[in-house]
C-alpha cells in the first residue's frame, strides 16, 4: 500500500513540474517580443494663446486660398518636387504623373495595409488613420505599397483634418490621423534641433525644414524627439510647398527645404 502512494506521489509530482515548464514556456514569447510603441497624438499640448492664434490663422489662410483661387480662375494645382511635376485638382479628382521610385518626394508614403472594413489604413512609418465612413468603400482596391500623398484640408467644414491620396489609382479618401508612427523606428521621423528664432526645423534624417513665417510662432512648443509625419501643401499660391505635422503637439507648419 505505502509503495502504491509512493509511486502515485511520484506521477503526481511529476505531473505538476511539466504543467508548470509548459505554463512558463507559453508566456516567454509575450516577454522577448514586446509590443511596437506609438507615439500619441497630441501628447503634449501647446499654451492656449497658441491654440487661439492658430484658429484664427487657420480661417485667414482659407479665406486667402479661396480668393486668390477665385481671382485666378484657376482650379488646377501644380506641384514641382525633385525636378518632376504633378498636379492635385480642387474637386480631388487627382491626376499624378509616374514617377520612377528614386524621384518620388520626400512626402510621399507608402501603404501598409487597410482593414477588411475599409476603415482604417496604416502607412509606412506605422502611423494609423481613420478613414471617413463615407469615403470607406474606395480603400477596398487600395493594395499595400501603393504611393500615398497626405494634404491638410483647410476647410472648417468638414470634421475630418486631411485627404489621403493613392497616387497608384487616382483616388481619395478624407481622414483623420488615429495612431501615431513607431517611436523611432526605422522608417519614422523625428525631430532633432528646432531654432524657434530662425524658423529653422531640422531632422533625424539630416533635412533641414524652413518654415512659413506665418508659422514660426509654432515652433516654440515644437521639441526634439518629437515625431513627424510629412505631408503636402495643397496651394500653387505658396512657395512653402510641404507641411510637417508634429504628431506630439498635433499641429503643422508649412515649410520648404533646404
Amino acid at each position: 500500500m505505502r509503495s502504491f502512494l509512493r509511486q502515485s506521489l511520484v506521477v503526481s509530482t511529476i505531473v505538476t513540474g511539466l504543467l508548470t515548464t509548459n505554463s512558463l514556456q507559453a508566456e516567454l514569447p509575450t516577454q522577448d517580443q514586446p509590443k511596437e510603441q506609438h507615439i500619441i497624438k497630441g501628447s503634449r499640448q501647446a499654451e492656449s494663446t497658441t491654440q487661439e492664434r492658430r484658429q484664427e490663422q487657420k480661417i485667414e489662410q482659407e479665406l486667402r486660398e479661396t480668393a486668390d483661387k477665385l481671382q485666378a480662375g484657376i482650379q488646377q494645382v501644380n506641384f514641382v518636387q525633385n525636378g518632376s511635376s504633378f498636379s492635385l485638382l480642387d474637386n480631388r479628382s487627382h491626376n499624378y504623373n509616374h514617377f520612377n521610385v528614386v524621384n518620388f518626394p520626400i512626402s510621399c508614403h507608402w501603404l501598409n495595409w487597410t482593414s477588411a472594413d475599409g476603415r482604417v489604413i496604416q502607412i509606412e512609418d506605422g502611423s494609423k488613420w481613420e478613414i471617413a465612413p463615407s469615403d470607406a468603400y474606395v480603400t477596398y482596391s487600395w493594395r499595400s505599397d501603393d504611393a500615398i500623398f497626405i494634404t491638410p484640408i483647410t476647410s472648417w467644414f468638414y470634421s475630418y483634418d486631411y485627404y489621403i491620396t493613392n497616387r497608384s489609382n487616382n483616388t481619395y479618401v478624407k481622414a483623420n490621423l488615429l495612431d501615431g508612427p513607431i517611436a523611432f523606428g526605422s522608417l519614422s521621423h523625428w525631430i532633432v534641433n528646432v531654432d524657434a528664432y530662425q524658423g529653422h526645423v531640422y531632422l533625424e534624417n539630416q533635412s533641414v525644414w524652413c518654415v512659413d513665417p506665418s508659422d514660426v510662432y509654432l515652433l516654440r512648443d515644437w521639441a526634439p524627439n518629437d515625431h513627424i509625419i510629412m505631408a503636402l501643401h495643397d496651394s500653387r499660391f505658396s512657395s512653402y510647398d510641404q507641411v510637417l505635422i508634429n504628431v506630439n503637439m498635433d499641429n503643422q507648419v508649412h515649410v520648404k527645404q533646404y
